[in-house]
């Protein structure tokens, strides 16, 4: 499920005013220009917490080693004291890649904890509340361990899986979708996913382009994480005869007829189509279905598709019935599709060229850390914003110190200076909403040179009343500047408008035979 961040220039679900125009006021790409927004992620409204008592009401469903960790109870939490080295560690079950969000609180009172899923260790050292993102690589269990200095606790643990199966559509001013971005293509790391547009890449023509997210939570139709049959199958309301572990769903006929529900997954009214493979069928009957709407009975081995619209409940079953038999009947290779995807998010137009966009200028901003709402670290992300724009008329700032020799002389003793320039543009509300917090990134870059923000605060926007539209004008200056001069000497060596005369040591001036000078001119 996503949060759309729109806080930079990719805006999503935008209308202006209904009172105000924008004059289909647009931002540019050009190709070689990189497009970039992002979308916080977290688990499907219906996911469940794969870890039991993660609370610590009681001592069950956790496994601890070492006498230096117990569970307290009455207080809610793992306890570890000093003295040994200890963990404490709860079977979870997950395919590989799978992307996963863990939180616990934490005291720490001395040492570190460790924390390992999969191959994954994350070190706690402070007490706080800690989120976790990991791609599952050979998991088994959540361990929480401490060795002979660590004394503290944790409690409040959730391990939930991320469905990241979203779709990006670039789709042209007529509505046809001319490329689709998938899962690979996305950058995933902590609760941030980074998609990033390449036009040259994707060769689209000149012309307006829009992007429409389709986010894999709604109505799952990216499918969900659990048809795997390997990641939580605890996820699965079961009834007797059923097995699901290890990519399997497994059928004892011995109860009879029985089911594995999913609830809450799919939307009343969608129309999906599920793919299975069904192995040592023998007597066996079985058949999904969706709400109340059923697919197609089967009796023997094979990979079968049924199409079937979602009614009155938004619950997925696998219902079986079967003789006992060994092996028993298996269901393998599930998938659970919307016939047809949709998007849930529109972004503002995008105009696009081929070529270069005259009188436009590139403004990129991004961070050494996450901030400023957004995730950079790891992530890939800076943000572009192309657009019609002034950026000229120079001004100066200068730092001078002087002084006057008794003789009358004044000179200068320390001089630094700074050339300015004025960035001036009009656009929408939407434009300045992000521009105005340019002076807060560690880096701004302008047409690829890096810029210092000179506005403390962003300047007044004047507005035109009847429209989406205000003008603003910035003040930039290159990050780094250093037009300098310290003079570290009284010595006078004016210049001469021939060149400059080369002097001894002692500052005499060598002359030529003839008495001429000799000089750099």
């Amino acid at each position: 499920m996503a949060k759309i961040n729109n806080n930079y220039p990719i805006r999503f679900d935008y209308t202006p005013e209904c009172n105000l125009v924008d004059h289909n006021w647009l931002q540019f790409a050009e190709y070689g220009d990189v497009s970039q927004f992002q979308l916080e992620i977290e688990p499907c409204a219906y996911e469940q917490n794969a870890i039991n008592n993660g609370a610590f009401t009681s001592i069950g469903y956790w496994n601890v080693t070492g006498g230096s960790f117990s569970i307290d109870t009455a207080g809610g939490k793992a306890v570890k004291v000093t003295g040994g080295a200890a963990n404490i560690k709860q079977d979870v079950a997950s395919a590989d890649g799978v992307y996963w969000r863990i939180e616990m609180d934490f005291v720490v009172t001395s040492g570190q904890f460790a924390v390992k899923f999969g191959t994954d260790i994350n070190i706690v050292t402070q007490s706080g509340s800690y989120e976790f993102y990991i791609t599952a690589d050979s998991v088994t269990s959540l361990i929480v361990s401490g060795d002979g200095t660590t004394s503290g606790s944790f409690t409040n643990v959730t391990a939930m899986p991320i469905n990241t199966a979203f779709e990006v559509y670039v789709v042209d001013a007529n509505g046809v979708t001319q490329h689709t971005y998938t899962e690979s293509d996305f950058n995933f790391t902590n609760q941030w996913m980074t998609a990033s547009i390449d036009w040259q890449d994707i060769a689209v023509g000149s012309g307006c382009y829009t992007l429409k997210v389709s986010d894999p939570c709604h109505c799952v139709q990216g499918g969900f994480i659990q048809e795997d049959f390997t990641t939580d199958p605890s996820a699965w309301s079961t009834s007797a005869g059923w097995s699901i572990t290890a990519g399997v769903a497994s059928f004892n006929g011995a109860s009879g007829t029985g089911q594995a529900l999913m609830s809450g997954v799919l939307c009343v009214g969608t129309e999906y189509e599920i793919t299975y493979t069904l192995a040592n069928v023998a007597g066996d009957s079985f058949y999904v279905q969706l709400g109340s709407a059923t697919g197609t009975t089967r009796t023997t081995n094979g990979t079968f598709t049924d199409t079937v619209t979602a009614t009155n409940s938004s619950s997925f079953k696998m219902v079986a019935s079967a003789p006992t038999h060994l092996p028993m009947m298996t269901v393998t290779n599930m998938t659970v599709r919307a016939t047809t995807r949709t998007s849930q998010h529109t972004s503002v137009p995008i105009k696009v060229l081929e070529t270069a966009a005259d009188c436009t200028h590139k403004i990129v901003v991004c961070n050494d850390s996450d901030g400023m709402s957004a995730g950079f670290d790891n992530t890939g992300f800076a943000p572009m914003l192309r657009v019609h724009s002034q950026y000229a008329h120079g001004g100066a700032t200068a730092t001078r110190n002087s002084y006057e020799f008794s003789n009358g002389r004044k000179s200068t003793t320390y001089y630094r200076g700074r050339a300015n320039k004025s960035l001036a543009l009009i656009a929408p509300s939407y434009i300045h909403d992000f521009l105005m917090h340019l002076g807060g990134f560690d880096h701004v870059y302008i047409d690829g040179v890096e810029v210092f923000v000179e506005d403390d605060e962003y300047p007044t926007i004047s507005w035109n009343n009847q429209t989406d539209l205000g003008g603003v004008t910035l003040t930039m200056r290159d990050k780094t500047v250093l037009i300098e001069n310290r003079r570290i000497t009284s010595a006078v060596k004016a210049c001469d408008p021939n060149g400059n005369p080369i002097a001894t040591g002692d500052n005499q001036i060598i002359r030529l035979p003839d008495g001429g000078k000799i000089t750099t001119g």
